[in-house]
């Protein structure tokens, strides 16, 4: 590539992004032959395998002579393939020999070894089906106590997983029904239908946002909202709030309130006015 002088800082950043470029291009073509050699080496040691199985098979055959009854020459057979598989620890290896000599002396020793190789693949975020599976294969195993326990458990979890699932379904489409409404009645009635809901804790604020707005309207002094109740002063008394409905009026200062607090647990009510006392109210909830 060409630099002049007069365009050097463009010419070299071009250089630059070449090179980048012919980096990228023979690190994924690396890759590429990387994967195809390790499929190569994969199938070369698969054919290393059934050609050994084959040779030992056959020098089995060899070895114990002509003149042995077919029954013989299939004992001889499958105990030569168990001792290819047994040490494999390969299910398919195992599920072969089992198919190819069902009922042999070796079919025990073959369905332990496969049932504890199928369990170490089982884990708790295994599915419930995959669990029930493994019991039926192995209805009377080693780990068919331990593998119930979990297909019950397992079972359960997709079952309130299920559940918790439609609910949140219904409470999404009862949240779209209420979202937008400008009556705060909907919103609290679906915080309280729906309590875990994902929506539940924004259904309370736009209640409260309301409640407080309704309030504002009727030209009271809005101090605070707590729990659904709001409470207001405007006058000399402090009114008690429920959405839009003045519910109860404590009364005893001789001037107009200025503001109101209220405990964390909504028991009680602390007022301050303009005749210079604070008065402490018990609130009955």
């Amino acid at each position: 590539m060409r630099l002049k002088s007069e365009s050097f800082k463009r010419d070299v950043a071009g250089l630059v992004r070449q090179i980048e470029e012919g980096i990228a291009e023979a690190a994924g073509a690396e890759r590429v032959v990387k994967a195809e050699r390790e499929r190569a080496e994969k199938a070369a040691r698969a054919a290393e395998d059934a050609w050994k199985n084959d040779k030992l098979l056959a020098e089995q055959q060899a070895s114990i002579g002509p003149n042995l009854s077919p029954e013989e020459l299939r004992k001889a057979e499958e105990l030569a393939n168990w001792e290819f598989v047994k040490d494999k620890q390969d299910r398919a290896l195992l599920r072969d020999h089992l198919a190819r000599f069902q009922g042999g002396a070796s079919e025990p020793w073959a369905r332990e070894v496969l049932e504890a190789l199928e369990w170490a693949a089982l884990d708790d975020a295994s599915s419930s089906e995959a669990i029930k599976e493994f019991l039926d294969e192995h209805p009377k195993g080693a780990y068919r106590d331990a593998a119930s326990q979990r297909y019950q458990r397992r079972l359960a979890e997709e079952v309130a997983a299920a559940a918790a699932a439609q609910r949140e379904a219904k409470a999404g489409i009862a949240w779209r029904a209420v979202k937008d409404s400008e009556d705060p009645a909907p919103l609290r009635d679906f915080a309280q239908s729906y309590p875990d809901s994902a929506h539940a804790a924004e259904a309370t604020l736009l209640t409260n946002a309301l409640v407080t707005r309704r309030l504002l309207v009727v030209g009271g002094l809005v101090v605070t909202a707590l729990g659904g109740f709001a409470y207001a002063a405007n006058k000399r008394e402090v009114d008690a709030w429920l959405l839009d409905s003045s519910i109860r009026t404590l009364e005893g200062h001789s001037d107009s309130v200025t503001s109101v607090a209220i405990t964390p647990d909504g028991r009680r009510a602390l007022s301050g006015s303009y005749d210079k006392s604070l008065k402490l109210w018990d609130l009955g909830v």
